[in-house]
């Protein structure tokens, strides 16, 4: 349909309302009441909200509903206008919901108003014979209530056609449509009808005052029944309250499914592994009465229970959203199932086909945490251990320098045992890591042997002398002196003449260890990642500084950049003595 019939749409409800009145009004003429009903009907077909205007009826369906409608309009009848009455009100009151523009639903509103007073007023009163009938509505009351609703019905025109305009209503396809309530409706409008002109009969009363005792009588028990929903409801108690029972039967219309969604969401919490999660939903499905076994298959689950004893089976193919591949089910029942049941089966099983895609994903990401930090154990020995042979490099370049065999054994005596001892350091991060970074050790014995390592490479000491009573990470400190202090001997090899100076420094509740050279600046390219990322490196393999910065921080400590330009790039590793940690105190 075109969009701007879409925006007018309900001025067809209007005209059928103008039909209907001018058909009730000709009670008189036969002919002409048929063809204002039939009219009437076309009108009400292009309205209507139940069939999509987009759809393409065949022939058949259009001989149908013509036949139906030819017939309707042929033997129309007092009692064929009440059910049509009672329906087209039912169907407008489907339509009066909380999601429409408030125009609009003022619009339907007064056209659910206007078919009700014409029902009560005008149809229902032409079951009656025609001296009860003349009694019960005279005809000048009769038409005094045509012109009122006529114009009521000039009123609702404005409503229809201003609030387009204005923008007020949605596209007709859009709003919701609400079928249960049209059913309720419905049965409510003829119950209070027929109990009346029962009511009538029995007790030889008026029609006006039968019918109001009828809906006194009717407002009352729903009243009655809106209160006790209520009150029940806010009561906190354990008894099921009349509208949890609606609610319940409507959500499963028989089937236990909250109790299969709250063992859905138990398994879910204690089973872990994906396979055994689904064959726990699966078999928790055979606690229903009407399934008597079930079969299974697809990516990495695969079962099977009970036995297909009843000859009705349901095939069911799961596909989750997340684009994890399909589950093939059946589900085997001793009875079979409704287009409702199936729905709600295939629903459950979607659930459950969702929770297990989830739970392959989290047993992915943890088989890829799992391999991240072997490759960063990996990558970490792998750096400790090309700083080991940078050290022994550097031995071998200080010792070649060397004239005199005495001073040459000098230098190994006291460079070799302290590259064992860092060698046997790195072995013991891969047999035990855990206990090896945690492993403390005196600050001032870490110091000396520091000194001793790294003062024949021409490097500077200086600071604060430490005492024994300060205690630090060994490997943490390990791991940034030798990476620093390689990094600088590595710009020191390209650009000579650069001057080396570690230095150390002790407050009362931080120590603080500095590496400073007097070569070029970093790139800002590269310090802007230099801590959150690995970058890279033509000498190693570019993450020491970035393992180093994670576990300074898992540490309590900051490994910070805390000046970089030509002449001046310092690096600095910073912590409160409060927060080191305190186990095994060894000396290094």
């Amino acid at each position: 349909m075109a969009p701007s019939f879409e925006r007018y749409r309900n001025l067809l409800l209007l005209l059928a309302l103008v039909l209907l009145l001018v058909c009730v009004a000709s009670v008189g003429n036969p002919l002409w009441q048929r063809s204002l009903f039939f009219a009437h009907l076309g009108a009400v077909l292009l309205w209507q909200p139940l069939v999509s205007g987009q759809r393409r009826l065949s022939l058949r369906e259009t001989a149908v509903v013509a036949g139906i409608a030819l017939a309707a309009s042929v033997f129309l009848n007092p009692w064929i206008l009440l059910l049509w009455n009672a329906l087209l009100a039912a169907m407008v009151a489907g339509r009066v919901t909380h999601f429409a523009p408030r125009a609009e639903r003022l619009s339907y509103l007064g056209a659910l108003v206007f078919l009700i007073v014409l029902l009560f007023m005008l149809v229902a009163p032409d079951l009656l014979p025609e001296a009860m009938r003349v009694e019960s509505v005279p005809p000048a009351a009769r038409r005094w209530i045509e012109s009122l609703l006529g114009i009521a019905l000039a009123l609702m025109f404005v409503l229809f056609a201003v609030a387009p305009a204005r923008g007020d209503v949605r596209p007709f396809a859009v709003l919701a449509y609400d079928l249960v309530y049209t059913a309720w409706m419905l049965a409510l409008l003829l119950l209070v009808i027929f109990i009346g002109v029962a009511l009538m009969t029995l007790t030889q009363r008026g029609y006006l005052a039968s019918m109001s005792m009828t809906l006194v009588g009717v407002a009352c028990a729903l009243f009655a029944f809106n209160f006790l929903s209520a009150r029940g409801g806010n009561a906190g108690g354990g008894g099921a309250t009349v509208s949890l029972l609606v609610s319940r039967y409507l959500l499963s219309f028989g089937l236990p499914y909250e109790l299969y969604l709250d063992r859905l969401a138990r398994l879910s919490r204690e089973q872990p592994d994906p396979a055994l999660f689904f064959d726990g939903a699966m078999r928790a499905l055979s606690e229903l009465a009407i399934v008597s076994g079930a079969r299974w298959r697809g990516p990495g689950v695969e079962g099977s229970y009970g036995e297909p004893r009843g000859r009705h089976a349901v095939t069911i193919e799961t596909a989750p959203q997340s684009g994890a591949l399909p589950i093939e089910l059946m589900i085997h029942t001793r009875e079979a199932l409704s287009p409702v049941f199936e729905w709600h089966f295939k629903l459950l099983l979607q659930l459950a086909a969702e929770f297990h895609a989830a739970k392959t994903r989290e047993e992915r990401l943890r088989a890829q945490q799992y391999l991240r930090a072997v490759h960063e154990t990996g990558a970490r020995v792998t750096h400790d251990v090309k700083n080991l042979l940078q050290s022994l490099n550097g031995l071998l370049g200080a010792a070649a320098t060397l004239r005199d065999d005495a001073q040459v054994r000098a230098l190994v005596t006291r460079q070799l045992p302290v590259i064992a001892q860092r060698l046997a350091t790195t072995l013991g991060k891969l047999q035990v890591p855990e206990a090896e970074g945690r492993r403390i050790a005196a600050l001032s014995d870490w110091w000396e042997r520091l000194r001793g390592q790294y003062e024949p490479q021409s490097v500077a000491f200086g600071g604060d002398a430490p005492t024994d009573e300060i205690q630090i990470p060994v490997a943490l400190f390990d791991s940034a002196a030798d990476n620093l202090l390689q990094n600088a001997l590595g710009k020191k090899a390209t650009e000579p003449g650069i001057k080396i100076r570690v230095a150390l420094k002790c407050g009362a509740d931080e120590v603080e260890f500095s590496v400073e050279d007097t070569g070029s600046r970093i790139p800002p390219e590269v310090e802007a990642r230099l801590f959150d990322a690995p970058v890279k490196s033509h000498a190693g393999l570019g993450i020491g500084l970035y393992q180093v910065s994670q576990s300074a921080q898992a540490m309590g400590y900051d490994l910070a950049l805390t000046e970089n330009r030509a002449g001046h790039v310092c690096f600095k590793l910073s912590g409160r003595r409060a927060q080191l940690p305190g186990t095994n105190v060894s000396a290094a």
